[in-house]
């Protein structure tokens, strides 16, 4: 005997058996809020009806009128309530209570969702273990009904006051018009068949079986109990079957049935049948559904404990980041071979046109109808029927984006929406070779999209130059019509260029960020330019703010977090005036941030900081002093230096170091190498 069965050893073995006697009428009651030292056994079963069909079961219990805590004005009241004034079945009226009291209440069944294919009830006696399969798992709560038949009876009350029998008898014969009801189609069928008034008339063409209630101990009961025993009438064979074999026979795999289902609106969606998915499945589920999604809400209808990560990778295969938000590609709404269900035009075509109004909204967040149908030529349904999927109507402001840019996953994910920003760039190259899109068409379709956040306004301007010696001389006035938030325009001249025309001095360029009201100037700072107290402290305190969150970045990385801020600011943001390399790198040296050099050609210089508050700033120091010299540590060359630094007893524990060597490395290989440097 080896060492394994030795440890658990066969302490008895049961014969097992199968009785199939009640397996077409046994049930399990489940009673979820009632609590489970309160059980309805000596409760006085008054009715019992089932529907086996529906497997919908009604039961009828008394309710104990004597205890101290029955309220027994309440009880009056509703009884009054339901069954009026009458005081015997004399009256010719059906009471409902049997009492002037509220004296019973009823519990109704509930679907379970479960199938009983993989329970069975048993009884051990003798060293022998029968087994009966299941009906059904049926779930009993209490209902409310007597709620119902007051408001039923109040409204018939207040409905026949005008009914008196005044109505004259007899009436003169008067001609009918005929009509035809017009044809159904699929969608109206589908939409009938699943409303809650077509499912409750299914329902109801079922009738009730009355049934009759035997408690636990009951002669009856006894007897029924006995039929869970198998009946050993014939020899049973040997038992042949392999050890994989037996257990896909004992449990077997769950199987969706499609039966009894309605057909489903397009916008329904079955959070059961989602649990049954995988978590790729999920995503494109939810997606098609509903169109557009923030990453928040997606993290709230999938189920809990799902690997963030997973997610992203299975979101980024069925949806498209537009503004922070995921909307599902134009492919997965319609797949090859389909058709538009308005104009019968090719799935190929709606794809087409759908990517480009999505482009449109990364790059603002209005958008007028009419002159996207100018360039994509779509029927006017189609277009509509597109944009009510992601954006919702202004007035005088055409079509706005449906949700509002989502700051915090375009904060934690600067990767996902890097590579979202080349995938897009890679469509519209696409898209502009097809739709023969010129450049000239582009700049018309921004600037109009820049009109409609914010229509032109015609100011005066005297424009100045200032010449070499510090003076100014005044060239002349002109009228200039000044887009908001759609250019950028820069008065540049000299004195010597009096007589030329005003307006050949005047240069603009279409603003680069998402936003299409910002701009955040070169890299390079002239010479000679004053920078305002108002940016150098908004920087401080912007700068400030992504170091303490990021820890590491460079230069380009706070340049690509300044362009996303500037998209959710209003246009004419203080930081859209002109920002630097030259001025973030002065900042980052007035929040002391450390300097680590580029270690290998054409590499970037990267920062650090060390001073951001909470308890283990020591401990920062030490990793930014060992990433100081080399690049790169160990996580036991920085355990055993901080065994040197620390007393014993205020040693920081192995998930701090971990913590803190994650917000400033990458690993590889099992070495941790500086944001940014890694070889």
């Amino acid at each position: 005997m080896g060492s394994e069965e030795a440890d658990d050893p066969v302490v008895q073995e049961v014969d097992v058996y199968l009785s199939k006697q009640l397996a077409d009428h046994l049930y399990l009651f489940q009673y979820p809020v009632r609590p489970a030292h309160m059980p309805y056994d000596d409760v006085s079963h008054l009715a019992a009806r089932i529907k086996p069909e529906q497997q919908k079961v009604e039961l009828e219990l008394s309710v104990n009128t004597d205890s101290p805590n029955y309220a027994k004005s309440k009880g009056e009241h509703y009884a009054h309530d339901v069954d009026g004034a009458c005081t015997s079945l004399e009256d010719g009226a059906q009471r409902y209570y049997n009492s002037d009291k509220l004296d019973k209440q009823m519990l109704v069944s509930t679907p379970v969702g479960v199938s009983p294919s993989t329970f069975v009830a048993g009884i051990y006696k003798d060293g022998e273990l029968h087994l009966t399969p299941l009906k059904g798992v049926i779930q009993l709560r209490p209902s409310f009904q007597y709620l119902d038949r007051i408001d039923a009876k109040h409204g018939r009350d207040s409905g026949a006051g005008g009914d008196s029998g005044d109505m004259p008898q007899d009436e003169d014969a008067k001609p009918v018009m005929v009509r035809f009801a017009p044809v159904e189609t699929e969608e109206a069928k589908a939409r009938r068949m699943a409303s809650y008034e077509f499912v409750q008339s299914r329902r109801s063409k079922e009738s009730w079986v009355n049934v009759q209630h035997h408690p636990i101990g009951d002669q009856f009961s006894s007897a029924e109990c006995e039929a869970m025993f198998a009946q050993q009438t014939e020899e049973v064979p040997g038992f042949h079957m392999t050890s994989e074999d037996y257990l896909k026979q004992l449990i077997p795999k769950t199987v969706m049935t499609d039966t009894e289902k309605p057909a489903m609106p397009t916008n329904v969606l079955s959070m059961t049948e989602l649990k049954h998915m995988t978590l790729g499945d999920q995503v494109r589920a939810l997606l098609k559904n509903a169109k557009v999604i923030r990453f928040s809400q997606l993290l709230t209808l999938l189920p809990k404990g799902s690997d963030p990560t997973a997610m992203l990778r299975s979101l980024q295969q069925v949806a498209l980041l537009v503004q922070g938000c995921w909307v599902v590609k134009s492919e997965v709404l319609y797949p090859e071979d389909t058709f538009s269900a308005f104009s019968g035009v090719p799935a190929q075509v709606l794809c087409r046109c759908r990517d480009y109004i999505m482009w449109h909204f990364t790059q603002n967040r209005f958008l007028v109808r009419k002159d996207i149908a100018a360039v994509i030529k779509m029927p006017t349904e189609d277009v509509k029927d597109i944009l009510e999927q992601m954006a919702r109507p202004k007035v005088n402001r055409g079509w706005e984006f449906l949700f509002d840019f989502d700051t915090e996953f375009v904060g934690r994910h600067p990767e996902i929406v890097q590579r979202q920003s080349m995938l897009w760039d890679a469509l519209f190259q696409q898209m502009s070779k097809v739709l023969n899109i010129s450049k000239a068409d582009l700049k018309m379709a921004a600037n109009a999209a820049a009109n409609a956040n914010s229509p032109p306004k015609r100011r005066r301007t005297t424009s100045r130059t200032r010449t070499k010696s510090g003076g100014t001389s005044e060239l002349s006035d002109t009228d200039i019509v000044t887009e908001t938030g759609a250019r950028r325009c820069t008065l540049s001249g000299t004195a010597d260029n009096k007589s030329k025309d005003p307006m050949n001095d005047i240069t603009s360029e279409p603003s680069k960020s998402v936003s299409a009201s910002h701009s955040t100037t070169s890299s390079t700072e002239p010479s000679g330019v004053n920078v305002s107290d108002d940016l150098k402290r908004e920087l401080l305190l912007f700068v400030r703010d992504r170091m303490h969150s990021r820890f590491v970045m460079s230069v380009a990385d706070l340049r690509q977090q300044l362009t996303l801020k500037l998209a959710q600011c209003p246009p004419g943001h203080i930081l859209g005036t002109g920002v630097s390399d030259r001025l973030l790198e002065q900042t980052l040296q007035q929040i002391d941030a450390i300097e680590f050099p580029a270690r290998q050609p054409g590499g970037e210089i990267v920062y650090a900081v060390v001073s951001v508050g909470g308890d283990h700033e020591r401990l920062r120091g030490i990793v930014v002093d060992m990433l100081k010299e080399t690049g790169r540590l160990k996580s036991a060359a920085l355990r055993k230096r901080m065994e040197e630094e620390f007393v014993d007893n205020d040693v920081p524990s192995e998930a701090d170091m971990k913590k803190i060597m994650k917000d400033y490395c990458s690993t590889k290989g099992g070495i941790w190498y500086l944001k940014g440097q890694m070889v």
